[in-house]
C-alpha cells in the first residue's frame, strides 16, 4: 500500500507519476455517530446484527463512550492544517476545491475555493458527483479525524467509484491511498471499535477462568 508517515515524507504529487493540478480534499467530521457496525461486509453486518441483540443498553453505552475515547477524534480545524501542511508539501501548484460542513471551523488558506458538504449519511454517490461538476479532479483527499475513519466507508465508497486516485490523510497525520485492499484491511479493526468485542469476549474468558480456579481449588472430598 502507498503509504508515508506524515505530510513531510509524502514526495511531490503524492507520488503519482504524473503532474496533479486540481485537488478534491474533503473534511467531512468525525461520523461514527453515524456509523452501521459491519459496514462493507455482509458476514460483520450479520454478527454485528447478533451484538446488537445481545448486548445490554449498558454495555452499548459503555461501547460508545470507549469506542471515541480510542478513536480520539481530533477536530476540523486540526484536519484543515495537517491537509495545509500536505498541500504545501506534496501539491504546492495545484488548485485545491475544499468541501466540509457549512457549520465546521475549517480555516483553509491553501483552498481556492470552498463547497458546503450535506449532513452525514446523504447519498454520497450523488454528492460526489455534483462536487465534480465542471471540473476534472487528479485526485481526492479525504480527512479522516480518527485512525479508522469510522462512519465513512459510504463516502469512500462513493470516492473510489468516482476518482482513480484518492489518498486519506488521518487523526494521526498518516497518509496514504485509498483503495480496495485498504477498504478491506480496514472493516474489521473498525467492527471491533464498534463492538469492543474483543474486550467483551475476554471479559467472558476471564469469568470462565475465574470460575475454573474457584471451582479447583476447593477442597476433595476424601
Amino acid at each position: 500500500m502507498q503509504a508515508y508517515k506524515n505530510a513531510q515524507e509524502t514526495p511531490a504529487n503524492l507520488g503519482l507519476d504524473q503532474p496533479v493540478k486540481n485537488v478534491l480534499v474533503i473534511i467531512p467530521g468525525y461520523a461514527a455517530a453515524t456509523s452501521r457496525i459491519g459496514e462493507g461486509s455482509t458476514l460483520l453486518s450479520a454478527v454485528g446484527w447478533l451484538w446488537r441483540v445481545l448486548t445490554t443498553g449498558n454495555y452499548k453505552s459503555f461501547v460508545q463512550q470507549y469506542r471515541d475515547y480510542y478513536a480520539n477524534p481530533r477536530s476540523s480545524a486540526y484536519m484543515a492544517g495537517a491537509i495545509g501542511e500536505l498541500i504545501g508539501k506534496g501539491l504546492p501548484d495545484a488548485q485545491v476545491v475544499l468541501a466540509c460542513p457549512a457549520q465546521d471551523d475549517c480555516p483553509s488558506s491553501w483552498a481556492a475555493r470552498r463547497l458546503p458538504l450535506p449532513a452525514a449519511r446523504s447519498d454520497y454517490s450523488d454528492v460526489v458527483k455534483s462536487l465534480g461538476t465542471g471540473v476534472t479532479f487528479d485526485a481526492a483527499i479525504l480527512a479522516h479525524h480518527d485512525a479508522l475513519g469510522l462512519g465513512l466507508y459510504p463516502l469512500e465508497r462513493a470516492l473510489l467509484a468516482q476518482f482513480k486516485d484518492v489518498f486519506v490523510i488521518n487523526g494521526r497525520r498518516r497518509v496514504y491511498r485509498l483503495d480496495q485492499p485498504a477498504q478491506q484491511a480496514h472493516k474489521l479493526r473498525r467492527f471491533l471499535a464498534q463492538t469492543r468485542l474483543a474486550e467483551l469476549l475476554m471479559s467472558y474468558h476471564i469469568d470462565l477462568l475465574t470460575f475454573f480456579l474457584k471451582w479447583s481449588n476447593q477442597p476433595r472430598k476424601s
